[in-house]
């Protein structure tokens, strides 16, 4: 039978794909735990994230291509990956920043087309290649530099200012002193036209003033992303993050390496591996 061919000789058995399953399903828990408290083009690129965990999941659960046929999620994925690509040429004709991780999401898409296509074709030279692209991002996650990228504006947008992430007189950092009405160091340029001209009230250091924003609490949109990308207290990375992009992308290589050498091809499409 087909279903014994493909566990006898796969790299996938019932245990392995229920084991990656669920490390890709604690990924997307914590790629969904930032877009709820992200907006604009962070919530985006988890997003994108979330749909490619969701497939990885699919692929590695055992009957999980009993559920959605190879060629549904490899449209779909060809669709996503797509439209990311029409989103930033639109974005550059209109000389928006674009960040070098949109470019790496667009890749990692049409990856996960391919690997929902390797049922019925394959290129070897491109498995190698898909290999050795998740390799390099699995180190660079691994070892905080890609953390960095995206720290640092890697998905295209204006940093705030350093100070805004920096200690002040009042003991805290430049966006919470503001939330207590600390009228020490407050933000400029990108911060501060978020925010408006923020300051605190006669009514008491706890109310703000702002012409483009009245209230502090609505702060935490425009700093949102680069705040739940680091500890702001201690000025650290968000190790979640890393982790999770890390084991995203092992998990891609431990894929595309099973069905280059663990999976025959067949013209059917029949499920996928962890049968």
């Amino acid at each position: 039978m087909m279903e014994a061919a493909l566990v006898v000789g796969s790299w996938i058995t019932g245990p392995v794909g229920m084991v990656w399953a669920t490390l890709f399903v604690l990924v997307a828990i914590v790629h969904v735990a930032h877009m709820a408290v992200m907006s604009g083009r962070h919530r985006l690129w988890h997003g994108a994230h979330v749909l490619m965990a969701a497939g990885m999941v699919i692929m590695f659960w055992p009957g999980g291509m009993r559920l959605v046929p190879a060629r549904v999620a490899m449209a779909v994925y060809s669709l996503a990956a797509g439209t990311l690509v029409v989103v930033l040429v639109a974005a550059k004709l209109r000389r928006a920043r674009l960040g070098p991780l949109w470019l790496a999401n667009v890749v990692d898409l049409a990856a996960m087309a391919y690997m929902f296509a390797m049922m019925t074709t394959r290129l070897a030279w491109l498995s190698a290649l898909g290999v050795v692209w998740f390799s390099v991002q699995m180190l660079g996650w691994a070892s905080g530099r890609l953390g960095r990228v995206l720290e640092r504006g890697g998905l295209g947008e204006r940093l705030p200012p350093t100070h805004a992430f920096a200690d002040t007189p009042c003991g805290g950092t430049a966006h919470r002193d503001l939330a207590n009405g600390c009228p020490g160091d407050r933000p400029t340029g990108y911060l501060a036209g978020a925010v408006g001209d923020l300051r605190p009230t006669e009514d008491g250091p706890g109310r703000l003033e702002g012409t483009a924003t009245a209230r502090m609490g609505q702060v935490a949109p425009a700093v949102r992303g680069h705040v739940a990308h680091r500890v702001v207290d201690g000025g650290s990375r968000d190790w979640s993050v890393r982790i999770a992009l890390a084991v995203m992308s092992a998990g891609m290589i431990y894929m595309l390496l099973a069905m280059q050498f663990g999976v025959p091809t067949t013209h059917a499409m029949p499920d996928m591996p962890g049968m």
